[in-house]
């Protein structure tokens, strides 16, 4: 795969987003209300990832919010052909890093991951993310959520 660049996206990404968001997380995409929404929404940030800075070329996006003194990740997502290629980890740093410089120094990210999709939690495990909680039946499918942080200051 060839270099990829992180940037923030913008509302002229719109188009870009949905088409992402669709392609990878299928009926449980946001439509464009809620990507217009997220796009206009105070604290919010939003990344795309993009080869060689083509948007056309677009492999995956991160929606994430300021919520009081910590940051949240809303959605995280790479397709197919963009995994294991690590554009989810340029992902949340990028975001991390911007997050850092407008938070606290004890700020938070946080995120929340099915409990049964064990990959996803070795992944942020892996970016040192702990367990902080368990949210019940938190998902349609009435799957659990284990809410993840990571502080960070030291970034």
């Amino acid at each position: 795969m060839n270099p990829v660049l992180i940037r923030q996206a913008t509302a002229a990404d719109l188009a870009v987003l949905l088409r992402l968001d669709a392609e990878i997380f299928g009926a449980a995409a946001y439509n464009q209300a809620q990507w217009q929404s997220e796009l206009m929404s105070s604290g919010a940030m939003h990344y795309i990832a993009g080869v060689e800075g083509d948007v056309s070329a677009a492999v995956g996006f991160l929606s994430g919010s300021q919520i009081g003194d910590d940051f949240e990740i809303r959605k995280i997502g790479v397709v197919n052909t963009g995994r294991r290629h690590g554009v989810a980890r340029q992902l949340v740093h990028a975001s991390a890093v911007d997050a850092v410089s407008l938070l606290p120094q004890s700020a938070r990210c946080l995120i929340d991951v099915a409990e049964d999709n064990l990959s996803a939690l070795a992944f942020y495990e892996s970016l040192g993310f702990t367990r902080l909680a368990t949210r019940k039946r938190y998902y349609a499918n009435g799957a659990n959520a284990i809410v993840m942080e990571k502080i960070l200051s030291g970034l």
